[in-house]
């Protein structure tokens, strides 16, 4: 699927953040615009999604971009390991 993944109707979404989880530019940014967060409510805690018994997690196309990971490939990995 294509689209913005901060609009999206899932119980998560994965976001490839710094290490303080602040939001920095691109998809990051935009999630964390779009979630109004600001790294100190919890977050890290909020990884383990099977843990929180989550239904649906939404994964940004990481290093699809500018580092030209092929996006085929990065599927296979993403669902291959859930």
């Amino acid at each position: 699927m294509r689209g913005n993944i901060a609009t999206l109707t899932v119980d998560a979404i994965v976001n490839a953040a710094n290490e303080f989880m602040l939001g920095g530019g691109g998809v990051d940014g935009a999630i964390h615009r779009a979630a109004g967060r600001g790294g100190g409510k919890g977050e890290p805690e909020l990884l383990l999604a099977r843990e929180h018994g989550l239904g649906s997690v939404a994964f940004p196309a990481i290093s699809c971009g500018a580092f030209g990971y092929p996006v085929e490939q990065a599927a296979v990995v993403a669902i291959s390991r859930a």
